[in-house]
């Protein structure tokens, strides 16, 4: 499982992303990214694009991009592309955006989302969209309000593992593992 600093704040400049996610890159090994064929789901814009080889059998692609809700940094046209090359969208996770209050960071925020997972051989893909909105001083923001910025993290993450896939996980996420 991935360890990510929780981010407690809207950054105000991007180079604080940047330099949390360096110091991040020294424990989790983080390397640039590479043309491959996972291109296609880096969106027009993206900033502080950073591979990373999360185990032997595990790698993701982070980043960030100015998108207003609900746009998404991958969405159809990506997912087209995905069912061409043999991935099943797999039944769980969310068909829109879903938002939640997140207390467990010292400064309140909800998180707005949007995750599916998709399926190849026994391959795991998921794809995460997030919106962190942050509660002005004195007011409490409401789950339902829209995200008050337009900053969109995305976080892809590849398992390439299907000997160590758990049937129950392939069942909860509603894939097959064919």
């Amino acid at each position: 499982m991935r360890r990510r600093q929780a981010i407690t704040q809207v950054p105000t400049r991007p180079t604080w992303v940047l330099a949390a996610a360096t110091a991040l890159g020294l424990v989790l090994g983080v390397v640039p990214v590479s043309a491959d064929e996972w291109d296609f789901l880096v969106a027009a814009g993206a900033e502080q694009v950073q591979k990373e080889q999360l185990s032997d059998t595990s790698s993701g692609v982070i980043y960030m991009v100015e998108m207003p809700y609900p746009l998404r940094a991958v969405g159809q046209i990506q997912w087209r592309e995905l069912e061409a090359m043999g991935w099943t969208r797999c039944h769980g996770g969310n068909t829109d955006w879903v938002s939640f209050r997140d207390e467990t960071v010292p400064s309140k925020r909800v998180v707005h989302q949007l995750v599916t997972n998709w399926s190849r051989g026994g391959r795991l893909l998921t794809i995460g969209l997030r919106y962190y909105s942050f509660d002005l001083p004195g007011q409490s923001r409401p789950v339902y309000a829209a995200p008050n910025n337009k900053l969109q993290f995305v976080d892809i993450t590849f398992e390439n593992d299907p000997e160590r896939r758990d049937a129950i996980v392939w069942r909860a996420l509603g894939c097959s593992s064919e």
